[in-house]
């Protein structure tokens, strides 16, 4: 197995892809390939595939959303990773991949499965990810997909980890903004008076 060959193979499919536009197809084996390798046990084959996955993202548009709905589940999972070089890759492909060919509806039900996540790690990356991406979408879907998404986000506002807890109030807090105030969010009623504060400061209605 060797892994040089493989990295290399990954940094010429990303120079090739770095285009505008690429022409339509079947691209089903580019994402079975890339879901294997980021279960590589090399890391910076893991990087680079995830990279890779944000490239195609962004130069195949729709055309690559089926293959990204399913590796966004293994990025997220890929959050908790010890190695900074795949958590940084992880965090700006699902972005990439947000931004260019999925919608927050398409990967609901792995948002919420990432937001009970026993590693605090994957409920603050998926976290940071939400609000940048609800900031970004608009407030018809947003409010769709209240029923499904806020119940995980507002219950990770009372994480035992810090650093959930701060990453849960931004991501909360530009929830509340887009839906039109802290009014329109359910279960905030047991919080207690120093997050719900926290909360207040940084909705911007």
């Amino acid at each position: 197995d060797n892994w040089k060959q493989k990295k290399a193979a990954i940094q010429e499919l990303q120079q090739l892809a770095k285009v505008p536009k690429l022409a339509s197809g079947d691209y089903r084996e580019l994402g079975s390939t890339l879901k294997k390798l980021m279960g590589h046990s090399n890391l910076a084959v893991v990087a680079d595939a995830i990279t890779a996955t944000g490239v195609l993202a962004k130069s195949l548009r729709k055309d690559w959303r089926e293959y990204a709905i399913s590796l966004t589940k293994v990025m997220l999972e890929k959050l908790k990773d010890k190695n900074v070089m795949v958590t940084r890759s992880t965090q700006n492909t699902l972005l990439e991949v947000g931004t260019y060919c999925i919608s927050l509806g398409d990967v609901a039900d792995d948002l919420v499965s990432a937001l009970s996540h026993k590693v605090p790690k994957v409920k603050v990356g998926t976290l940071e990810w939400l609000s940048k991406a609800i900031a970004a979408t608009e407030k018809a879907q947003m409010q769709s997909l209240a029923k499904q998404l806020m119940p995980a986000m507002t219950k990770t506002l009372e994480d035992s980890t810090p650093e959930v807890r701060a990453a849960a109030v931004s991501a909360v807090a530009v929830y509340a903004s887009v839906l039109g105030g802290l009014g329109h969010v359910k279960g905030l009623d047991k919080l207690d008076a120093r997050a719900k504060k926290k909360l207040e400061e940084q909705v911007v209605s």
